[in-house]
């Protein structure tokens, strides 16, 4: 291969994308979704909370529950410092 070609750039992502934890990440946010979208619906019509109120409280628990599925299952990490790495998550 010819440095700085560009193919190498390809090839990364070709194997970055066919690793197994893509499917991973699909299935946790395809849960993480329906979670968000069931507790707006509930809390909004079942309860009665006003909607933006909901809203955060429904997205908050996604974001949880998404971040703590992904440390587990997807990155493998046992670590006990929860707060600090999802403080630090993008």
């Amino acid at each position: 291969m010819v440095a700085g070609s560009g193919s190498e750039s390809r090839i990364s992502l070709f194997a970055v994308l066919s690793r197994e934890k893509i499917p991973g990440f699909f299935l946790i946010g395809v849960l993480t979704t329906a979670i968000d979208v069931v507790l707006l619906y509930l809390l909004i019509s079942g309860l009665g909370v006003w909607y933006l109120a909901s809203a955060t409280v429904s997205y908050s628990c996604g974001m949880t529950v998404n971040f703590l599925l992904n440390k587990c299952l997807n990155f493998h990490d046992t670590g006990r410092r929860y707060a600090g790495r999802f403080s630090r998550s993008p």
